[in-house]
């Protein structure tokens, strides 16, 4: 039986971004801030990331400072967080934030290729008490594209993958449809 309550929240325009924080005694030991990129109204269903972002790069302090204040507020004082904010036309906007690393391989590839730092190899060494070195050992750019469906359909070949896997810059790839399944434009994260 579906439920009959919703949930009405004020919309707030802006660019989106994450900003990956670890904190150790309510202090940055490492901050990031990812570029999100999303389909249009209504659905916000993200299809890319960027690390570091390539956009309003001027404001990559006070993503980090509004998202460092929101997770201090909510008591956090150590290990990772991960906060999506906006920054609308007053300043940045929390979203929502989250007491664990980055899912959608912002955590797992881009900030290892982009900065060389595994904040799960960090905060295993913060829980089991041993040093924790979260400071960037390279500085370079990570991105990752979720391709959707242009219309609704039925998947009739995939090409193009042996072109994929000979291209220098491209980590990794995965498939996660095969012919014959139905595609519709994204309108959740499993599309």
């Amino acid at each position: 039986k579906t439920r009959q309550v919703f949930i009405i929240e004020e919309y707030i325009t802006g660019q989106e971004f994450s900003v990956e924080l670890f904190i150790q005694n309510k202090e940055i030991k490492f901050a990031s801030v990812t570029e999100k990129l999303s389909t249009p109204l209504p659905y916000f269903v993200e299809v890319g990331h960027i690390v570091p972002t390539s956009v309003h790069m001027d404001q990559t302090q006070a993503l980090v400072s509004a998202s460092l204040r929101g997770v201090l507020a909510l008591g956090f004082s150590n290990g990772p967080v991960h906060v999506e904010i906006r920054l609308s036309p007053k300043g940045p906007r929390i979203m929502e934030t989250n007491g664990r690393v980055a899912g959608d391989s912002i955590a797992t590839d881009l900030l290892i290729n982009a900065w060389g730092v595994n904040l799960f190899h960090v905060m295993m060494n913060h829980l089991l008490g041993l040093p924790c070195d979260a400071s960037p050992k390279k500085h370079q750019a990570s991105a990752i594209v979720f391709l959707t469906a242009k219309k609704e359909g039925v998947v009739t070949a995939i090409d193009g993958l042996d072109t994929l896997r000979q291209q220098p810059h491209v980590v990794k790839h995965h498939v996660s449809v095969k012919i014959g399944d139905r595609v519709r434009p994204a309108q959740e994260n499993a599309d």
